[in-house]
């Protein structure tokens, strides 16, 4: 069973890779994209991914979150196969947790110790091999696309959702074009115990808004066709709702629009999960209308 995921298009970096592993006695399995990662059949088992940075930069989640949702663990390593990288390249990558070679994947003395530093069992973890009662860990309460997400127990509850003196959860208006995404967020937030409305364009939006006076908080993509994110909150202009925005360019000039139109915030895609709950906590708890 692999502990290492080797994920990298290049197929004779694979091999490299793999060779180096096997040399050293590192149990490994090679893959060309992080689907792949995620939908291992064995990800239980995996503590370590070695990754091509490129892979990393396109995708738009946080990776490391993602791949630690799926496996039940906080403890996978993601390693970024970066030979050097610039600041831009430091900040994009830590946005999915990443640890950095800097370094030639030819120097397997460095490669190799990196693994070992991060593939060391846990201290009072079961084996591997050690069959577990996943009730106790996780269950699974939804899907995302074609594959199962799981609500993993971090003994982080001061992420949850802030609830009324009655008990009542707030409810979250989601808007994202995308189904993924859409799915990924409608997950994330229920996880937290907020109730979620998910829709597929601003203008749902608008309509769902006319109709439901219980929304407590607006998260929404902002590259949406025909009506984007900033023309819905210019909509919304009157509105006391926070509105936090989600973006895959997050350049400083939108960050100044953001700001103009008296957004929460906009965060920049991939999305890293805790920060993204505080965020969204702590907007419902500063809101008047909550």
């Amino acid at each position: 069973m692999p502990s290492v995921l080797v994920v990298h298009e290049d197929a004779g970096i694979r091999a490299r890779l793999l060779d180096a592993l096997a040399r050293a006695g590192v149990a490994a399995a090679a893959l060309t994209d992080l689907e792949g990662a995620l939908d291992h059949p064995q990800v239980a088992q995996v503590r370590v991914v070695l990754v091509d940075p490129v892979l990393l930069e396109q995708y738009e989640f946080d990776f490391r979150t993602q791949i630690g949702v799926r496996a039940g663990s906080d403890d996978i390593a993601v390693i970024a196969l970066v030979a050097m990288a610039d600041p831009a390249r430091k900040k994009q990558l830590k946005r999915h947790e990443a640890i950095l070679l800097e370094r030639s994947i030819d120097d397997e003395e460095s490669l190799l110790a990196l693994v070992a530093k991060h593939s060391a069992p846990v201290p009072g973890s079961p084996p591997a091999d050690q069959t577990t009662d996943p009730g106790a860990r996780r269950n699974t309460i939804s899907s995302l696309g074609r594959i199962s997400v799981e609500r993993v127990h971090l003994d982080d509850g001061g992420l949850n959702a802030p609830l009324s003196a009655g008990g009542e959860a707030p409810m979250v208006l989601v808007v994202e074009d995308d189904e993924a995404s859409r799915g990924f967020f409608s997950t994330l937030l229920e996880q937290r115990g907020y109730r979620v409305h998910a829709v597929a364009s601003a203008t749902s939006a608008l309509r769902f808004l006319k109709r439901d006076q219980t929304v407590k908080l607006i998260v929404s993509d902002i590259d949406m066709p025909q009506m984007d994110g900033f023309e819905l909150k210019y909509a919304l202009k009157e509105s006391k709702i926070p509105f936090i925005a989600v973006a895959g360019n997050d350049s400083a000039e939108r960050q100044h629009l953001a700001k103009e139109l008296g957004m929460v915030a906009l965060v920049g895609k991939p999305v890293q999960v805790k920060p993204f709950c505080e965020l969204v906590r702590g907007a419902l708890l500063a809101s008047p209308s909550s």
